[in-house]
């Protein structure tokens, strides 16, 4: 199986170190998506982020950029974007 896990968050990532250990027994990709515009790398858990210039970039490269709005900001709707990357990579 191939399984991501996703956190959206609007919060700082000073936490999430020790979160990420519930994951480290297990087989899975962790995807966060954040609203901090300038996040410190070193409070990210390995993993795969997306905050407000990633989205952006993600949208651009699809051509699809008229829709970049249709996720809230600051919303726990921004799982919506995490479900559209699961989709695209194939995540059960």
């Amino acid at each position: 199986m191939n399984i991501l896990v996703i956190i959206p968050t609007i919060r700082k990532f000073d936490g999430f170190k020790e979160y990420s250990k519930c994951f480290e027994n297990y087989d899975v990709d962790v995807l966060i998506i954040g609203e901090i515009e300038n996040t410190n790398t070193k409070t990210i858990p390995e993993g795969l982020f997306y905050g407000v210039r990633e989205r952006k970039e993600w949208f651009k490269q699809r051509g699809l950029e008229k829709y970049e709005d249709l996720i809230p900001k600051k919303h726990h709707a921004e799982i919506s974007f995490g479900l559209l990357y699961a989709l695209e990579n194939r995540y059960d």
